[in-house]
């Protein structure tokens, strides 16, 4: 397909939905770059972790996912299990970026169907973070 050409697809009720590519090439690469970099960034974080956990040898399995509220100051510090806890928070906040951007990019380009389904996605994503730490 040409650059900037059309498409659109059928949905079930019949409804017709129409994109461009480059709305679509810029929602993607986005969401890919977001991935991408939270991806690479959470397994630096780990691999320093464990590099640092290794030096000190302090056993990583004794140690336990740092608080929140004591996060930065033992990061300051260069403590292991805290570097680990940011790596970790890391990775499961990555596929939340990703959504976020999606809704974005589906709200300014008034995609209103594929807004809900990523306000859905992201509200239950964040029913779920209220749950674990409420």
């Amino acid at each position: 397909m040409a650059q900037g050409s059309q498409y659109s697809f059928r949905l079930l009720g019949g409804k017709v939905i129409s994109s461009s590519n480059s709305e679509d090439s810029k929602l993607y690469t986005g969401v890919r770059l977001a991935l991408i970099i939270g991806t690479l960034s959470s397994l630096a974080l780990l691999l320093l972790g464990l590099v640092l956990s290794a030096l000190t040898e302090i056993r990583t399995s004794q140690q336990s996912a740092v608080p929140l509220a004591q996060l930065i100051p033992q990061i300051t510090k260069l403590q292991p299990g805290a570097i680990l806890t940011l790596g970790i928070l890391a990775l499961l906040f990555t596929p939340v970026l990703g959504v976020i951007l999606a809704m974005v990019t589906y709200l300014r380009v008034k995609n209103w169907l594929y807004s809900g389904i990523a306000i859905a996605v992201l509200s239950i994503i964040l029913f779920g973070l209220a749950q674990a730490f409420l």
